[in-house]
């Protein structure tokens, strides 16, 4: 797998900023974790704990030049809990977005990855804040129209350009800045998801621009291959496996859908997931039919999986239903695959996020690694068997 520092591109050195089409497959992925981050950081997403304080802090202030913002994230005599909240489960979904783009962290990925993130990101955020703060929303097809007043080659700025932009003059300075010290931000903001945060948190206008970009923040254009169809009197249960927020993805030699592929790692945890659902499902069967064997034995032939891989996904508690609709509606049982500790910045809820409520679970796939999902698989083999035996369905009914 690709180390985090050889996942992204080198900062732009191009007279012009860099367009979507610029970005790496690394960063376009980037930009759809991106997009669930600032609702985080925003304020309107993550764990409750925190929303309140990600949706005042740095308000208190007039909003900073951007080598000031350098100056309080960098130097070890300032404090940076001025500018952003201490929320230390943000890490584990940080750790992930530095991984496809390292220049997001504050070290720009040349001592790790880090916990904190960029200046220039929490530069962004503090802008934002205030524009939503005042009531006050971006023209953002405006903005990325107007690619060479960000760049600073304009001798003038009129007022008709700050007011089709919807900025001020001390913001379109911090933005000029922002893209000075990196470029290839400047093609962030036409990426689907990050639109469409931007418009959710009340950012930016629903103009023609970011009307176009928020039809494209969906992942219909990815579908379930199940291996077979249900045979005539048979029920068969479909359980879908998707990749969401996790590092274990990578350049191919070739092209792929989206430029990037699973690791073989993720593929063989995959596969081995399977097959321990398919033996506690025979578990079930021949604790149920009292240690012989019976035609239930016969029920792990009729799991059907489906395991996404044409790209990772950003999946979270807000949109999973969204999703699932998008990818497999025909699933029975949904199982996200996430990196370590995911759960917690996502704030999952076990009393209304995940199975029984809802026929899915989020799956940390350091537990699968290490072989301690085993009470996630249990439950998942009782669905299982709940649905292949349910009376009224299709087949034997449970004894």
């Amino acid at each position: 797998m690709l180390c985090s520092t050889a996942t992204a591109e080198s900062p732009s050195v191009s007279s012009g900023l860099p367009g979507f089409e610029d970005l790496s497959p690394e960063r376009r992925y980037a930009g759809e974790i991106l997009g669930y981050l600032l609702k985080i950081v925003m304020g309107v997403s993550g764990n409750p704990a925190y929303r309140k304080d990600w949706r005042t802090r740095g308000l208190g202030v007039p909003l900073p030049r951007f080598f000031e913002v350098q100056e309080i994230m960098r130097d070890a005599s300032r404090n940076e809990l001025t500018l952003m909240v201490l929320d230390p489960d943000l890490r584990f979904l940080t750790r992930v977005l530095y991984h496809y783009d390292p220049r997001l962290s504050l070290y720009k990925g040349s001592v790790g990855s880090g916990v904190y993130p960029a200046p220039e990101f929490v530069a962004l955020r503090l802008l934002l804040l205030h524009k939503v703060e005042r009531g006050e929303k971006i023209r953002l097809g405006e903005v990325v129209r107007r690619r060479t007043v960000l760049e600073g080659r304009e001798d003038e700025v009129t007022e008709r350009d700050l007011e089709a932009m919807g900025l001020r003059v001390r913001e379109l300075d911090l933005i000029q800045a922002i893209l000075e010290s990196e470029p290839h931000l400047f093609a962030y903001l036409h990426s689907p998801f990050l639109v469409r945060a931007l418009w959710e948190v009340g950012a930016v206008e629903g103009d023609a621009f970011v009307n176009r970009r928020m039809k494209e923040a969906r992942y219909d254009d990815l579908a379930c291959r199940w291996p077979s169809a249900e045979k005539e009197g048979t029920r068969e249960v479909r359980i879908a496996l998707l990749p969401s927020l996790t590092t274990e993805f990578e350049t191919p030699g070739g092209e792929g859908l989206s430029g990037l592929v699973p690791s073989d790692e993720l593929e063989k945890m995959c596969r081995a997931l399977q097959e321990e659902i398919r033996a506690s499902v025979a578990e079930l069967d021949v604790s149920h039919s009292g240690g012989g064997t019976s035609k239930e034995g016969e029920t792990d032939a009729r799991v059907s999986f489906c395991f996404v891989g044409d790209r990772p996904l950003v999946i979270h508690p807000e949109n999973a239903e969204e999703v699932i609709r998008d990818i497999c509606p025909n699933a029975d049982f949904t199982i996200i695959l996430t990196d370590k500790n995911l759960y917690l910045p996502m704030h999952v809820d076990e009393g209304r996020d995940v199975y029984p409520y809802v026929p899915r679970f989020y799956l940390d796939m350091l537990e699968l690694r290490y072989g301690q999902a085993g009470d996630r698989i249990q439950e998942i083999a009782r669905f299982v068997r709940s649905r292949l035996f349910m009376p009224g369905r299709t087949g034997e009914e449970h004894p």
